[in-house]
């Protein structure tokens, strides 16, 4: 393909409806023309056409291309080498294409099928002729056909054919070169021809009327070559646009025609010779394409106004014939011609007006660019130019006066190039200029008297460059390029104010850029050298000086164009790398005043102009600027608002009216400040294109993808490896595309809105999982931003055959099998664990049981051994023997129940005196065993007392809610029992040692514990038989050793 990569670069202007000499259309339009316009080499626009979804169709002579606001992509490759005359679409939402001599094509909007329809000789229900000119779509839904060579055609819908409908019987099909078609309100066919004028077919009777030219009848038309028709049906009248015969009118009442083609010198009523095309807008404006430009015609003055005069953008495409006009749906003017230009007018909803100049200054641009503003107390307003004098106008911008320096007049202004203009509160006028000093308005001779600094009183170093004029004090301020004087005008003399630096010997001679009188009363200068302050009767003072060395984040700015106040009383300065409020005023550590200042915009300010709702104005070089000094919100305006040029440095004024002027190299802009509002039209947001892994997917109609356009896609299918997706979206909004932001979400994957800029607006997701998602899309200017309705597209990502839902039947077929399977194991498990557990656990207390100790002692005892061998503190294992006393007396007294909830209260009791990680047994009947693990055998004795304790002190409740008192005796031993070897006793002796201590306790009164351990004469030979042996022998003989407390010993 050929095609160069599209831009469009959107271009501005405007213009004041209430200028004198101002064109019909410049309050409702603005240009946009791209810089060296939309260029397709070899390429000429001959149709244009908006479909249902807001895309805008070009038909060309290579095919067709669809713009969505940012680029232009060809369609499918069938289109190429077409050339497409005309384009409709009908209410089935089907697109046709109308092409020379290769017949009619049809896109079939449900499943992209293209269908190409074309003459057969053969067959009368073909098509007349494949050279087709216009498509028409009725009222009713019909499609007419507008051939030439074939005459008219109308499609058969139901049949799939065609009908010829015959055009007069004077005329065959083969003579009729047909170029326009269009329909009146009560469903007649008017038809443009090339060689028979304009015919008429009636819808209800099918009566054909001829409306041709007579040499001898000026009512009627002036051509019989007919090359475009546009219907006005409220007032019953059919514009013709003719070959070499001009603009007529035509009267379908009564027949009659106007024609508007005058041969007479007034250009504007003379009108084109040849119109190609014709549209007529939602303005109510007539658009003439012709050979040699753009035309639009007032309706009402009957006048016309050329392109390429009212507009410069046109100026260089005088001949250039137009084809192709179109009015968007959002009445936007578009302007295709055979070089492959391309333009769009915009319709001026911003309400920013550039005043039309133009007849004050016929010469160059350069000669209407305003310097200064002034609005006087009587509401005329005075222009500065930088070349050209002064103009003065009156409130409604008419001529007054023209002011110019006149070499041979003594009292014409001293010089042309004008820096400022001001007004004294007596009303006298002064105006400061570039070379030639200071001229001050004298109103009874309306001229003027110069002042020149140079000759009188200033000396050789003052200058006549006047940058600043302020009156204070009965005197005036006369900023100058070589610093500021006062001028007494009792006096009529003039003094150089010397401005001292932070140095009493710094002097400063630099050039002044701005004066300001605070509402303190507060003094303000702005040189070249720094800000000065002057309060009271006390000189300026030096505040912040630009030429000291700063550190690198330091504020740094060197020259301020302009001094404002806000209505809290701060103080701003409009510089040039921005905005910047002072925030405090302090004395540094020298006591020099200095100011601490802080930037709120950060770009080059040519001035800063109040309203009078507190808002500020900002001019920069391209862009104005809207500024809260309240709450800081920042509103931007630039070309595509209407703002053109480059504005001038302090060129702006307010005047009483509350309008707004400001000045730059393309002239004035006027406005009103409160009808500038940001607006924020809806935005529809689209999906224009989809693509996997890049790769764009066209839709087809045996695709499995794509069966419609994305655009029109409302559910999309996607295999589980196309895992690349990517969307290019648009808003197919042409007024301000690049001022638009986006955001996305995709349901089931994003948790939050995404936002995009229009640069970049593809939206890309990888590796998405199965399922179901919806992906919403939505738009919204980026001010202010308001964001409405979302477009969604339903997403189903499809599982692999592996996942699919039989696949997932049997999977879960399998997963219920072995859950079964793995509840029946988990189940005897716990049956077998609880049978294990009842086996080694005590029914009544819920203590283990000797089964328990026989099934873990053993690997208690091997552990105990092996922390020994380490030398590891608690390594020791203790047997405690505890025997409730007198335990059977409870039974035989209060019963066998009262018996049981004493066994299980001493338990519990038990459990809170040892560890959790001790063994607590139930020997049988009133006798427990507690393994007392891993421990020191010095501990033993203060956990029998302990448990002798607790258990003296507790209050046993018993079955007829009495609370009795019983005590314990305790019994122990440990491991190893020799503590000079390795433990020698088997389990079974170390419990028949501690029982041996036990029943020492009970011997001896109860009440009591005793600990038994190996003593120095300990022999392993006398203890086979440890219930036989002697106590009291065994530790007298030094063979044990005897630890007791015994309460009641007899």
């Amino acid at each position: 393909m050929y095609y160069f990569m599209l831009m469009l670069l959107l271009v501005w202007q405007t213009a004041h409806a209430n200028l004198a000499y101002s064109s019909f259309l410049s309050p409702q339009y603005h240009v946009q023309s791209p810089l060296g316009s939309l260029q397709i080499e070899n390429l000429t626009i001959f149709t244009m056409f908006q479909d249902h979804q807001g895309f805008i169709w070009l038909g060309t002579s290579d095919g067709v291309l669809r713009y969505d606001g940012y680029e232009f992509k060809s369609t499918s490759k069938d289109f190429e080498q077409l050339e497409v005359r005309s384009i409709i679409q009908d209410d089935n939402k089907d697109l046709w294409f109308g092409t020379r001599n290769k017949g009619l094509v049809k896109l079939a909007s449900s499943n992209q099928k293209i269908t190409l329809f074309q003459h057969d000789k053969n067959n009368p229900h073909s098509l007349s002729h494949n050279n087709i000119r216009k498509l028409l779509l009725s009222k009713q839904g019909e499609l007419y056909i507008a051939t030439s060579g074939g005459g008219l055609n109308k499609f058969n819908a139901d049949k799939d054919n065609f009908q010829r409908i015959p055009l007069g019987d004077s005329q065959n099909y083969s003579t009729l070169y047909l170029r326009d078609l269009v329909e009146s309100n009560q469903g007649d066919l008017w038809i443009a021809t090339r060689d028979f004028g304009v015919i008429k077919l009636h819808k209800r009777t099918g009566k054909v009327t001829y409306y041709q030219t007579s040499a001898t009848d000026s009512s009627t038309l002036s051509s019989n070559m007919i090359q475009s028709l546009s219907f006005d049906d409220s007032n019953h009248k059919l514009w013709v646009g003719t070959w070499g015969g001009g603009l007529n009118l035509l009267d379908i009442n009564t027949g009659k025609v106007r024609r508007l083609y005058l041969d007479s010198g007034d250009k504007r009523k003379v009108g084109p010779q040849t119109i190609v095309t014709m549209m007529r807008d939602r303005e109510n404006i007539l658009w003439l394409g012709t050979l040699n430009g753009v035309v639009y015609f007032d309706l009402t003055a009957e006048k016309f106004s050329y392109l390429k005069d009212e507009y410069p953008d046109f100026s260089t495409l005088g001949h250039a014939a137009y084809y192709a006009l179109m009015c968007d749906e959002y009445g936007s003017i578009w302007l295709g011609s055979w070089r492959g230009k391309l333009h769009f007018l915009a319709l001026d909803d911003h309400n920013f007006h550039l005043e039309n100049l133009t007849p004050y200054f016929p010469g160059s641009r350069h000669e209407k660019s305003i310097s200064s503003i002034l609005t006087d107390n009587s509401g005329d307003i005075w222009l500065g130019t930088e070349a050209s004098g002064v103009l003065h106008l009156d409130a409604n911008m008419q001529l007054i006066k023209h002011f110019q320096h006149q070499k041979t007049e003594k009292n014409s202004l001293s010089d042309n190039a004008i820096t400022t203009i001001k007004q004294q509160k007596n009303g006298d006028i002064w105006i400061g200029t570039s070379n030639g000093g200071l001229n001050k308005y004298q109103k009874e001779s309306d001229d003027f008297i110069t002042f020149t600094l140079i000759n009188k009183h200033g000396g050789s170093s003052s200058s006549n460059y006047i940058s600043e004029i302020f009156e204070f004090n009965d005197k005036l301020l006369i900023g100058t390029a070589k610093g500021l004087y006062e001028f007494n005008l009792s006096k009529k003399e003039v003094t150089h104010v010397n401005l001292v630096g932070r140095r009493q010997t710094d002097s400063s001679n630099g050039s002044v850029d701005a004066i300001f009188l605070d509402s303190r009363l507060r003094l303000w200068l702005a040189t070249t050298e720094g800000i000065y302050l002057k309060t009271s009767d006390r000189p300026f003072e030096l505040v912040f000086s630009f030429n000291e060395q700063l550190p690198a984040r330091s504020v740094r700015f060197s020259t301020v164009s302009k001094i404002a106040e806000d209505d809290r009383q701060n103080i701003w300065f409009a510089t040039n790398t921005g905005l910047w409020k002072i925030d405090q005023i302090e004395k540094n550590t020298h006591g020099y005043t200095v100011l601490v200042l802080h930037q709120h915009l950060s770009t080059t300010l040519a001035g800063l102009q109040k309203d009078n709702a507190g808002m500020f104005w900002l001019a920069s070089n391209h862009n104005l600027y809207r500024f809260s000094p309240i709450s800081y919100q920042l509103e931007t305006f630039s070309l595509l608002n209407g703002i053109k040029g480059s504005f001038n440095i302090a060129a702006h004024a307010l005047a009483s009216n509350n309008y707004l002027y400001f000045g730059s190299n393309y002239g004035l802009l006027s406005f009103d400040p409160t009808k500038i509002e940001v607006k924020n039209h809806p935005v529809k947001v689209t999906i224009v294109d989809l693509l996997l892994a890049n790769k764009s997917v066209q839709a087809k109609e045996n695709s499995n993808i794509l069966t419609k356009p994305i655009y029109q896609t409302q559910h999309l299918t996607l295999q589980h490896n196309e895992n690349i997706i990517s969307f290019d979206i648009s808003a197919l909004d042409y007024r301000q595309a690049n001022k638009i932001i986006y955001q996305h979400r995709l349901l089931g994957f994003d948790e939050a809105w995404v936002e995009s800029s229009a640069k970049n607006r593809r939206i890309t997701y990888t590796n998405l999982n199965p399922g179901q998602y919806t992906l919403s899309i939505r738009g919204a200017y980026s001010f202010k931003p308001i964001w409405g309705e979302s477009t969604d597209l339903a997403i189903t990502i499809l599982p692999p055959l592996w996942w699919a839902w039989w696949a997932k039947l049997i999977y879960a077929f399998i997963a219920l099998l072995l859950l079964k399977i793995s509840y029946n194991l988990h189940k005897h498990r716990i049956l077998f664990i609880a049978y294990e557990q009842a086996a080694l656990t005590d029914s009544l207390t819920g203590l283990k049981n000797r089964r328990f100790l026989e099934s873990t002692i053993d690997q208690d005892i091997s552990q105990s051994m092996r922390l020994k061998k380490d030398n590891t503190p608690n390594a020791d294992v203790t047997f405690f023997f505890a025997d409730i006393d007198f335990f059977k007396e409870v039974n035989d007294k209060y019963g066998h129940e009262s018996g049981d909830m004493v066994l299980k209260q001493f338990a519990t009791l038990l459990q809170d005196v040892f560890r959790s990680s001790d063994h607590i047994i139930r020997w049988g009947g009133e006798e427990f065993l507690i393994v007392s693990r891993f421990t020191q055998a010095n501990k033993a004795q203060e956990m029998a007392e302990r448990l002798r304790t607790k258990v003296s002190n507790k209050s046993f409740e018993i079955a007829n809610g009495e609370k009795i008192t019983k005590t314990v005796s305790i019994g122990f031993t440990t491991i190893p029992f020799d503590r000079a070897a390795t433990c020698r006793l088997s389990c079974s002796q170390l419990i028949e040692v501690a029982d041996k201590a036990l029943y020492h306790v009970k011997d001896n009164g109860r009440d009591g514990w005793a600990g038994i351990s190996a003593g120095e004469n300990f022999d392993l030979r006398n203890f086979e038989h440890i219930g036989d042996f002697n106590l009291i022998d065994k530790v007298d003989s030094g063979e044990i050793i005897l630890v007791s407390k015994l309460l009641h010993r007899e």
